[in-house]
């Protein structure tokens, strides 16, 4: 893939571990992996650049995944307004799900295989606008 046909992938996850297992995976199989370990991060790069789909961690110590979800959803002028988003988590609570079920495009528990997380990657980049729940 050349350089400018790579797809950006923005990874907000906080344990260091996964997150640079993530990105290192995700830039062998020939993406752009770009990672941030916190929520505030994250708002500033979905706000400066445009990426084509966003790996999104539910648990933090300050601000839930969440924020960022209802953000990206409720800001029409965002250049992310409507990049596909993949929620990982391993705490995933009924309410939440039915929370941003219709404002995200999958759910990954943690753990999962990485070859599981590229196919979803890979499906949702070819169908952004396909999200879990239509209205």
């Amino acid at each position: 893939m050349t350089a400018d046909k790579l797809k950006w992938i923005l990874i907000v996850e906080d344990d260091q571990d996964l997150r640079e297992t993530l990105a290192k995976y995700l830039t062998e199989k020939g993406f752009r992996a770009v990672s941030s370990s916190k929520i505030t991060d994250a708002l500033n790069k979905v706000n400066n650049q445009k990426f084509n789909c966003i790996l999104l961690d539910i648990k933090f110590d300050y601000r839930s995944g969440d924020h960022v979800i209802e953000y990206l959803r409720s800001d029409d002028a965002n250049p992310n307004h409507d990049t596909p988003i993949l929620v990982m988590s391993g705490f995933l609570e009924p309410v939440l799900i039915k929370k941003i079920a219709k404002l995200v495009n999958g759910i990954l528990v943690k753990p999962f295989e990485k070859q599981t997380l590229l196919d979803r990657i890979n499906a949702v980049i070819s169908a952004p606008d396909d999200r879990m729940a239509k209205s």
